[in-house]
This record gives structure tokens, sequence and C-alpha cells, in this order.
């Protein structure tokens, strides 16, 4: 038995692929059709405890419903979500909802800090964050910069090593989680 599943976050995609397939020329072929998981299948995860049940479909329902009204209360969960991950998966989580949902996300993480209900997922952003270090929220910066593959200048780095500034240094942390150059982060 062959089991065809297409995964894919398009709705058009998932209506073409969804359609019989006739495969083999022999014997008049065989009809396949594929198993499709799109957008209307994968449900809208918008409970925070429910997200952290199930962190890799909260995150599937944030990349598929872009276009949902409550997308921001969708990327809020499934980044909530990604808390008590491993660091590869807290990290490459909230990575791939900032590139799909960019300015989206950015909300969604702006209203969880907010609210008071965001916990930073690395032990090393928790314990800097927490005692609201600047040189912790510096190095948290800088690895982002550097997990983003965005170069900096050393000028750059001096400059975000001797911030003393918490809000100037957070303000630069959203920038990095959207930007592709440092000119975005830190201005031309």
């Amino acid at each position: 038995s062959v089991d065809l599943v297409v995964l894919t976050l398009d709705r058009a995609v998932a209506a073409w692929a969804a359609r019989p397939l006739r495969v083999g020329r022999l014997a008049g072929g065989m009809s396949l059709t594929p198993f499709v998981l799109g957008p209307d299948a994968i449900p809208r995860i918008t409970d925070p405890d429910l997200a952290r049940r199930h962190p890799e479909l909260a995150v599937l329902s944030a990349l598929a419903h872009i276009d949902a009204p409550e997308v921001e209360d969708i990327a809020a969960a499934a980044l909530l979500a990604a808390h008590d991950l491993d660091n590869d998966r807290a990290i490459l989580y909230p990575d791939a909802i900032f590139a799909r949902l960019g300015e989206i996300a950015r909300k969604a993480l702006e209203k969880i800090m907010q609210t008071g209900r965001y916990e930073f997922q690395s032990d090393f952003a928790r314990k800097y964050f927490a005692e609201g270090k600047a040189e912790g929220k510096a190095e948290v910066l800088l690895h982002l910069l550097a997990h983003r593959g965005i170069a900096i200048t050393d000028d750059d780095r001096q400059r975000v090593l001797t911030c003393t500034d918490d809000a100037q240094i957070e303000a630069w942390i959203f920038r990095v989680l959207t930007a592709d150059s440092r000119d975005a982060v830190f201005g031309g």
C-alpha cells in the first residue's frame, strides 16, 4: 500500500493536489488520490495551553492562517508554545513564524510582552532579561544577529555591548526578528 501525503500552506495548491492522479501505463494504470493537509485542515490554535501541548501543530497553525482575523492570537500561542522546548526548536520555531508572518508576528510578540505572559525561551535570555541587565540583552541581541546571519561591523558590536539603554536594545531586538540586513536593525 502506498500513501501520498501533501502538506501545503497554500489553498490553491491544496485544491490542485487533492485531485486523483493517474499513474502507470500498463493495464490502464491506476488512480491515486493524495491525502492533502492544507490550511483548511489545520486548526486555528489560539489557546496557549493547547499550543504548549502540541507545539508543532501550533507553529503549523500560525504558518497556515496568515489571513485569519485572529492571526495575532494564533502567532502569540505558537510563540508561547516554543517556551519549554529544547534550544533547537525554541530558536527554529519562532524564526519560522517571523519569516512567514513578519510584522504580524512582531506585533504578537509585543502583545505577549505587554501582557507579561511572555517567557524567554533560552536559559541565557531568562537569566539576563529577568534581572534586567542591559549587558545580557546585548549578548542576546548579538546571538540573534548571528543566528539570523546578519553580519555587523566591529563598531556595531561595540555600540551594542556598551549600550546601557534597555529601550534601545529592546528596539534593536524587535527589529532583528524581521530584519534582513544590519541597516534594518541599526539604521543606515
